[in-house]
């Protein structure tokens, strides 16, 4: 079913998915989250590209200690787990910002673009962070610099952290 040692999957019927679309989101939607591992150890779960989530954060709540974790902040929640496969351990709740205007402001405003294998990041605010990753999620840069010189070519996610929000973009690096 699953290549790793550990997954994350939603369930649609008896079937054990890796993606799950919405047709439509509003506050409140709750999104069962199952888990397996084949190893006992910490382990970090991390949204690195929120999408399409207009005036929502993504809550995930662990079943089993009642902990809620913002994923659309751009940190990774920490757990430990054993041997498991729990179809209900997480869920992601959709919940309503608080601060929708200054976000939304800075997510139509920052511009980040590709060019001989550097990525520059534009914005009317400060830039507190800029994180790059490929698209299986590793971090490839962690930065304060608004531009990235020798980065290799491909598909990247770009998250970049504002003084008002964190806004993420999918660049071609060529």
């Amino acid at each position: 079913m699953f290549s790793s040692d550990a997954a994350i999957y939603t369930v649609a019927g008896n079937e054990k998915l890796i993606f799950n679309g919405l047709s439509a989101i509003s506050a409140g939607t709750e999104i069962p989250l199952g888990f397996s591992t084949d190893h006992s150890g910490e382990y970090s779960i991390a949204a690195i590209a929120v999408q399409d989530l207009d005036g929502f954060d993504a809550i995930l709540k662990d079943n089993s200690t009642a902990a809620e974790f913002n994923l659309t902040g751009g940190e990774a929640y920490r757990f430990t787990s054993g041997i498991t496969d729990n179809t209900s351990r997480f869920s992601v709740i959709l919940r309503e910002q608080k601060s929708v205007t200054s976000i939304a402001s800075v997510n139509g405003k920052v511009s980040v673009y590709a060019s001989n294998n550097t990525l520059y990041v534009q914005s009317p605010v400060a830039v507190k962070r800029v994180r790059v990753y490929n698209l299986v999620g590793k971090l490839l840069y962690s930065t304060k610099e608004s531009v990235i010189n020798n980065v290799s070519s491909g598909v990247c996610i770009v998250k970049v952290e504002t003084e008002n929000g964190t806004v993420s973009r999918k660049v071609i690096v060529n």
